[in-house]
């Protein structure tokens, strides 16, 4: 079933997110909003509490060693999940 969506929402972030279009405009226009926000995340002081996560590795850009040991340990853990090998439970 198609989904319309109006016009005036096409070429939008809230195209993309709420109203599930993937066209190209949309599509575009949500990852420049994605660019914009983590912009402002990495321009920002980044939060305690995100120290020492993937998060905060991936999200703000950190590279201290507790984020870079959280984020080594993420990327362990989905090269070892037997999803990522094709492998069905």
């Amino acid at each position: 079933m198609v989904r319309l969506i109006p016009n005036h929402v096409h070429g939008t972030a809230g195209g993309y997110s709420n109203w599930d279009c993937r066209c190209s405009p949309c599509t575009e226009a949500n990852a420049a909003k994605a660019r914009r926000a983590k912009l402002a995340r990495t321009n920002a002081p980044i939060p305690r509490h995100v120290h020492g996560t993937d998060n905060g590795y991936t999200n703000y850009d950190c590279r201290c060693d507790p984020c870079t040991a959280a984020h080594t340990e993420v990327a362990r853990q989905r090269r070892r999940s037997p999803r990522t090998q094709g492998e069905e439970e």
